[in-house]
């Protein structure tokens, strides 16, 4: 009998620190589903295996998500953060599924773990940034 292999993985779950709880509030905003290009984002990121929660990132016109893109040549049609930790090279292609935080959120930008620049913020008219 041919003997089997199996391989685990240590499972760290996301840190949602940036994403600021209200006392009294249900839920976490508005969050539908996403499908993320992998693809899209900085080699960097991509090779620390993982793109984190709290992402901001940008829904172009062919319904995928990438990195934010505020730019004036930009043809985004909504932006949000990342809900959860996408795990790179596990899924053996370049389109996922998450979910992305768009609106009805109270966001501390200082916790995210890519800066946000003050002139971004105008991209979340329904997120509230505190500090």
């Amino acid at each position: 009998m041919a003997e089997s292999m199996v391989t685990f993985k240590e499972h760290t779950p996301p840190n949602r620190s940036w994403l600021v709880v209200q006392p009294g509030a249900t839920g976490y905003g508005f969050t539908p589903s996403a499908t993320v290009n992998v693809d899209a984002f900085p080699a960097a990121e991509r090779s620390a295996g993982r793109i984190l929660s709290g992402r901001p990132v940008s829904k172009g016109t062919d319904g995928l998500w990438g990195p934010l893109d505020t730019s004036a040549e930009s043809t985004a049609v909504s932006h949000g953060f990342l809900w959860d930790d996408e795990i790179v090279g596990d899924q053996g292609t370049s389109r996922v599924g998450n979910a992305v935080v768009e609106a009805f959120a109270v966001v501390d930008p200082a916790r995210l773990p890519v800066a946000l620049a003050d002139a971004d913020r105008a991209a979340f008219p329904l997120i509230h940034f505190v500090n």
